[in-house]
């Protein structure tokens, strides 16, 4: 049987607590707790290691919570459409259909937007998108101590 991935770990345990999606700074973020691991995947490389996988679909979309756009495992009720890869339809990444002109219609141009929109927080170490429905803009910070318990969890 194949190993599950890092962020298919991460993104199952989080569905089981009854939580969402996890944004992707925290994904990305997550892999400095991996044993072993001396490589680290990039916003490119993890969007199309997500659209190559056969375990389960992954949504990109708006979380009201955190002001921010998290990954998910799909649910049904999840309004969305497909990007192409290389031109070609592909099944395992969605995202919110109401982001459709942000996101555009491509694997590429969906990278594009998440580096513009996500590469500060990773490249400041601030991770973790904190519940701030009042201010209506994204507060990041650094991995909360139960942050750290629960990545640590999931790769035990």
């Amino acid at each position: 049987m194949k190993q599950k991935k890092y962020w298919e770990i991460l993104l199952e345990k989080h569905r089981e607590k009854g939580k969402d999606g996890l944004t992707i700074p925290f994904i990305i973020g997550s892999q400095n707790y991996l044993e072993n691991n001396s490589y680290k995947q990039n916003i490119s490389e993890l969007i199309y290691d997500i659209v190559s996988s056969n375990l389960f679909e992954v949504c990109i979309r708006y979380c009201i919570t955190t002001n921010t756009f998290i990954a998910e495992i799909r649910k049904e009720k999840n309004g969305c459409y497909y990007p192409k890869i290389d031109n070609n339809e592909q099944n395992k990444l969605s995202v919110g259909i109401y982001h459709k002109t942000d996101f555009g219609e491509s694997i590429k141009e969906l990278i594009e937007y998440l580096i513009d929109k996500f590469q500060n927080p990773i490249d400041n170490k601030t991770y973790s998108a904190e519940p701030n429905t009042y201010e209506r803009t994204v507060q990041w910070n650094e991995f909360s101590e139960k942050d750290k318990i629960f990545i640590k969890k999931c790769f035990k």
